[in-house]
């Protein structure tokens, strides 16, 4: 009993597997968009392939949302302008070949996206310029996608499937649905870049965008105003040269554009004037230039600011002051 019991259970697993092919199918003939998500009012070209004939020597006929738009011995390819977003293109291809009809279909809708981003590093107050990202600064990415369900309505972005590359590696932890920003660390080293990209992908296969960015790594920034002592600093303009009249003071403030946010406590100043080095006072972004009565010329003011929280950043900055 127990010995047709096993040979059922044998010869059912065997027919099953058996009534299945040993290989999958292949498709016969394959349509290949270019580019692969288009955007609104792009050229795109589509273009059949095929290992079961040779789409060069072969008659194909093509069909564009419905119609019959080109044939002929050869035209592998069809070519067109993407409509607006939320236009949606179905393209079709039928070739006889060796008494054989083979076919394929394809379809997408014209969706659009923005990708924008903004670095955790610091800026002045007013600053109306995006923050640069420079050595060890954390980025944050942003996806805002309009992927059309149908000619008008556009997909909830909270329940797309967000996908995140960085330099062309998966970033499964945070990919997922409703996952439309991604945070990284830039690495150390002025003139590094990184490539971060993202593919969203709606309920709807036939509804897909792609987004792609570079984001280079930058040096810390020192810009310098003139500080009124009643006014503050004029964040309004800033110059390569002060001028200061002969006996008077002139307050300059140092900014220091894209250093670490939060770490503006760890930084370090070293002024120099005309090579002399002075000690940072209780405000270190400060510096009081006292021009002597009767001189006149030219001064040169440098400043040097590093983080000892981040071995790899450090900026510097010059200015002159004429006197008068």
């Amino acid at each position: 009993m127990k010995k047709f019991i096993l040979f059922s259970i044998f010869y059912f697993l065997f027919s099953v597997v058996h009534a299945a092919p040993l290989f999958p199918p292949q498709g016969q003939v394959q349509l290949i968009l270019s580019p692969e998500f288009p955007e609104p009012n792009q050229a795109v070209t589509v273009t059949a392939q095929s290992f079961s004939f040779d789409p060069d020597t072969t008659f194909l006929s093509w069909t564009y949302n419905g119609k019959n738009v080109a044939s002929g011995k050869g035209m592998k390819s069809y070519s067109f302008n993407a409509g607006p977003a939320g236009s949606l293109h179905r393209v079709s291809v039928s070739a006889n070949a060796k008494g054989t009809t083979f076919s394929d279909t394809l379809s997408f809708r014209v969706s659009d996206i923005l990708l924008t981003w903004e670095a955790q590093t610091y800026t002045p107050p007013g600053y109306r310029g995006r923050a640069l990202p420079t050595s060890g600064a954390l980025v944050r990415v942003y996806a805002f996608p309009e992927l059309f369900v149908s000619a008008s309505q556009t997909a909830k972005s909270d329940n797309l499937v967000y996908q995140w590359k960085l330099d062309d590696q998966d970033m499964r932890d945070q990919s997922g649905r409703g996952k439309k920003a991604f945070s990284f660390r830039v690495a150390n080293g002025r003139g590094v870049t990184h490539t971060v990209s993202v593919t969203v992908t709606g309920e709807d296969t036939t509804a897909r965008t792609f987004a792609k960015t570079t984001i280079r790594v930058e040096d810390p920034l020192i810009l310098f105003y003139e500080d009124k002592p009643l006014e503050g600093p004029r964040y309004e303009q800033t110059f390569p040269r002060f001028s200061a009249a002969s006996g008077d003071e002139l307050r300059l403030r140092a900014e220091p554009f894209f250093f670490l946010a939060g770490s503006l406590t760890a930084l370090d100043y070293q002024w120099r004037v005309d090579g002399r080095a002075l000690e940072a006072g209780d405000k270190p972004r400060q510096l009081l230039f006292h021009a002597v009565p009767g001189s006149r010329g030219m001064h040169q003011v440098s400043l040097a600011i590093e983080n000892r929280q981040q071995l790899f950043q450090r900026g510097d900055g010059n200015v002159n002051i004429e006197v008068r």
